[in-house]
């Protein structure tokens, strides 16, 4: 086995500590650049919550979709929550501005719909962990 100086493994330790962020970069602009720079990204939002627990986290996802709809070339293609009247209460007001918006209760049918580009996982914490390897399986990152 060939032995290495400490001052060689830290040189070459520091070359791929710089170039590993680049290629990462160098990836991530292409799958940016096949979609297009003008396209606009689809967004599912997982997990609308309740908005009148006193003393709660519930609604991020609530919250989320007013601040999603000043993004610039960002649409809000699903919304998904186990609780039909947060669907609802989310996804009408889109339908009424013309948004065509799919609502679904189940996570996993949010993976299924290939129509969305990105994922926001608004969840209790407890299901951040699994909707996120989900979402990764889902586009094959994972």
């Amino acid at each position: 086995m060939k032995t290495i100086s400490r001052r060689q493994f830290l040189k070459t330790s520091a070359v791929a500590g710089v170039a590993l962020p680049l290629i990462r970069a160098s990836s991530r602009a292409a799958a940016l650049r096949s979609n297009g720079a003008n396209d606009t990204v689809r967004v599912a939002v997982i997990g609308m919550g309740g908005t009148e627990t006193i003393g709660g986290v519930g609604g991020r996802g609530h919250q989320l979709i007013a601040s999603l709809q000043q993004v610039p070339k960002l649409s809000i293609a699903a919304l998904c929550d186990v609780d039909e009247g947060f669907l609802r209460r989310e996804a009408q007001p889109l339908k009424d501005k013309g948004q065509d918006v799919a609502t679904h209760k189940d996570l996993r049918r949010v993976f299924d719909d290939k129509s969305s580009d990105a994922v926001i996982v608004a969840t209790p914490n407890h299901w951040h962990g699994i909707a996120t390897v989900w979402a990764c399986q889902a586009r094959g990152a994972g």
